[in-house]
């Protein structure tokens, strides 16, 4: 049997390990830059423009450990949307606008992505102007 205070320990060890989920965080959106936390932002969309096109993403929710989202590239009316998986642990998810990105033999302004695009599934593509849209297989 146990004793009055092993209870009264045992329970206060199992209540102190109980802790609370964290706060819901939202994206947010500055001239340059969109960033969330991947561990407690809530499923939002916001887009960051810029002045050939545009950065969006649109948090989907949270599923074994990650933190999924769409990311569409869109510019001069072309886009591609992408379905990007990131460990949730992995530090704060940004798109940002650089106005001289270095390619080595050239320049240029656009967005950057803390994520690889290589490693997300594109998953279609289109024109706003054109109104054509279409999967990517």
């Amino acid at each position: 049997m146990l004793r009055p205070f092993t209870c009264i320990f045992l329970l206060s060890i199992a209540v102190g390990c109980q802790s609370e989920p964290p706060t819901p965080t939202t994206i947010t959106v500055t001239k340059e830059e969109l960033r969330f936390d991947p561990k407690t932002v809530k499923p939002s969309k916001a887009t960051l423009g810029w002045g050939l096109g545009s950065g969006t993403v649109e948090v989907l929710g949270r599923e074994a450990g990650s933190c999924l989202f769409e990311y569409t590239d869109e510019i001069e009316g072309g886009y591609s949307v992408y379905k990007v998986s990131v460990p949730v642990d992995s530090g704060p998810v940004w798109v940002r606008y650089e106005n001289s990105i270095d390619y080595g033999t050239y320049t240029e302004s656009g967005l950057l992505t803390s994520f690889s695009l290589e490693k997300a599934r594109k998953v279609r593509t289109g024109n706003l102007h054109e109104g054509l849209e279409q999967p990517v297989k």
